[in-house]
This record gives structure tokens, C-alpha cells and sequence, in this order.
């Protein structure tokens, strides 16, 4: 059955009929907030996403293609990468992704169409503080992003965009992208509500299948060859360790009025866990700021890096110009805001971290 999610007006989702049911999943997974039943009014970017086997009917085979390492592309029209069932096709500024695997992420071919518009995705959360702007806390994964906008949520009763994903604009805008939530062990403390509502067990086999896979004789070449086979993908379904528990919509975390779509932005706090036993607050400068949160959205992509730099490579994206117009958008969103550093110490809990937000009326 065909699904259509639409961000903000910027871009549009399509999943075709018949598309495997691990890549529909994982794209649920990041933007199941955005599905929708009917188009947008607007003429907007697209992406759609079919089987890998409709590419055949439209390739463009002739002598113009070209070998890129193992790969085969038309340059300035699609990327083939064969042994991984999959083609990034460019159709006139919107992407055709041609897959039988989970083996791309949608919020990258999103965040390439977005950027033209002016907008970027940061590794964030944030929600609408009771001075009705946006506050948006941004740092590394595991931080305490999800602790602050949860305590927002359930104890300030405030609207949150999202606890791990915003988008941004070059005019200073928060829009909201409610991915779900990813639950760990140690929110087991913090959410046991949902916890005990949904049944999430505790026992996780996470640091043993870790282990055996880190020490798996000839990791490389057994990947090669189950790629070969075309089983390595639903064969890592079963046996890649998963840190998290369970992943949860906002609005089943906390209600369906609980999301706030879009607004101003106010603060910008980063984060960074430290070794020093106290916490801290200061005021953070533009440069440095921007320069930190433009780094560690990539940084959180790192493992589809490739991809992109092989469609830059191919004239597929226009790389250098993609790279370009976000670091604007990252310099120019952060203009004129109040922007603070703040630094949390490691081994502090849940409860620790949220008084020192109280303390320093950051909600």
C-alpha cells in the first residue's frame, strides 16, 4: 500500500507499492509523525522510493555510463550501486531511490532537499518555553536531550518539537521533527510509566552480541560475501545488537497535544559531558557554536557519508554547493540568538541534571 509523508510543505515521501517492509519500517521510524493522505498544494521536492527491480525499467543504459569503483552511474542523472540493491536516481531536482535493503537513510535525501530551501536538520531536541520561543538543546547522543524535553513535557506541561532532530531555518525558525523516541535502560527510571504500559523488558543481550561481532574472525570478507548472497541485511536484522529497548511515538509518550510544529528560536544551549564535577553555564560564541552543531549532524550520519560523497562524485548532488549553502543556513540561523555552553558532569543522574535546569530557569 503506497504512503505519502509530507515535512512542513518542504518535501514529500512516497513509498511505492511492494517496497521491503524493514525499509517502510525505518522510515516510519523517523518520519511516521508526517504521514498524510493527501498531497501538498504546493510544488514541492519529492522523494519516492520503489523496489530496486523497477529501476530496470527505467535505466538508462548506454555507452555514457560509467564505472565508479564497483559501482555504475550516470553521471549527473543516477548512482547504481549494484551489490547493494540500491540506486539514488536524480529526476530534475527530486530523488528516485531505487532499494530492496534498509540500507539508506531518508532524513539525508531529505535534509539535501531542504537545504536548497533555506533549512537545515540539527542533532537536537527542543520544545516551547513558557516564554513561548523555542529552546533547543543541542549535543551528542546520550547527553540528556531526551531527559530535558521529557521533564518539559511531562512536569512543565510545555509543547516539544522533538527530542533528537529539529529543523532549522537561515531566518531563525524551529520546525518540528518528532521521530520516534528511542528508549534505553536508563530511561527505564525516568519514563517507568511507559515502561510498565508497554511491557518494554529490560534484558537486553546489546554488550554480548557486541562482543561476538567485534571479534568475528574475517568480519570484512564474511559482510562481502553475505552481501553476495543477498542475505546480510535480513540476516543483521536478527543478530546486530540494538542498545536501545523500544522506540515509541511522541504522542503515545506523551499525548497528542503534546507537539508544537513550528516558532521562533530563542536559546540555543549545547551540551557536553565533562570530567570535572561540577556543572557549568556560559555564554557560547556564534562561530564556535555553529561550527560544533554543523559538524555533529554529519557526524551522526557518518555511515551514509559514502553514499553522499560518491553522488557528489557522480554529479548526482552537487556537492560543493549542498556544503556551501549549510554552513550559511548554520551561521545565519544562530545570528542574534542567545547562545550558552553548558557543561554537565558525567556522572551525574536524571534528577541532578534536571535541577540544575530548574535552577537556571532554562524552561
Amino acid at each position: 500500500m503506497k504512503k505519502l509523508y509530507n515535512i512542513h510543505d518542504l518535501v514529500e515521501i512516497i513509498i511505492h507499492d511492494n517496497v521491503n517492509k524493514w525499509i517502510v519500517r525505518d522510515i516510519e521510524f523517523q518520519i511516521g509523525f508526517f504521514l498524510t493522505i493527501k498531497k501538498s498544494e504546493k510544488k514541492i521536492p519529492k522523494i519516492e522510493i520503489y523496489p530496486y527491480s523497477e529501476f530496470s525499467k527505467i535505466r538508462e543504459k548506454h555507452y555514457s555510463e560509467s564505472l565508479f569503483y564497483k559501482d555504475i552511474s550516470l553521471v549527473g542523472k543516477y548512482l547504481n550501486i549494484v551489490n547493494e540493491k540500491l540506486c539514488i536516481y536524480n529526476n530534475d531536482g527530486n530523488f528516485k531511490i531505487f532499494a530492496d535493503y534498509s540500507n539508506f537513510l531518508i532524513n539525508l535525501f531529505i535534509q539535501i532537499l531542504i537545504v536548497k530551501q533555506g533549512y537545515t536538520m540539527i542533532h537536537a531536541s527542543g520544545f516551547k518555553s513558557s516564554s513561548g520561543l523555542i529552546h533547543i538543546i543541542a549535543g551528542a547522543g546520550g547527553v540528556g536531550k531526551t531527559s530535558i524535553v521529557s521533564h518539559a513535557a511531562i512536569n512543565k506541561k510545555l509543547k516539544i518539537l522533538g527530542d533528537d532532530i529539529l529543523i532549522i531555518s537561515n531566518e531563525g525558525e524551529c520546525l518540528a521533527f518528532p521521530r520516534e523516541f528511542v528508549l534505553k535502560t536508563y530511561h527505564s527510571q525516568t519514563h517507568k510509566q511507559i515502561f510498565k504500559d508497554k511491557n518494554i523488558s529490560l534484558f537486553n543481550l546489546y554488550k554480548l552480541k557486541r562482543f561476538i561481532i567485534d571479534n568475528l574472525p574475517f568480519l570484512a570478507l564474511l559482510k562481502k560475501i553475505l552481501k553476495k548472497l543477498g542475505i546480510y541485511y535480513s540476516l543483521s536484522r536478527i543478530i546486530n545488537p540494538a542498545e536501545h529497548l523500544a522506540t515509541i511515538s511522541a504522542n503515545k509518550m506523551f499525548g497528542n497535544n503534546s507537539i508544537e510544529k513550528k516558532g521562533k528560536i530563542g536559546k540555543i544551549f549545547y551540551l557536553d559531558r565533562i570530567v570535572n564535577s561540577s556543572f557549568s553555564i556560559d555564554k557560547q560564541d556564534a562561530e564556535i557554536l555553529s561550527n560544533r552543531i554543523f559538524s555533529i549532524i554529519n557526524h551522526e550520519w557518518i555511515h551514509y557519508m559514502p553514499q553522499l560523497f560518491s553522488m557528489g562524485a557522480n554529479n548526482v548532488v552537487n556537492l560543493s554547493q549542498y556544503m556551501s549553502k549549510l554552513s550559511t543556513i548554520f551561521s545565519t540561523s544562530v545570528m542574534s540568538k542567545d547562545l550558552f555552553q553548558v557543561n554537565i558532569p558525567n556522572n551525574i543522574d536524571h534528577n541532578q541534571l534536571i535541577d540544575f535546569f530548574n535552577k537556571k530557569n532554562i524552561f
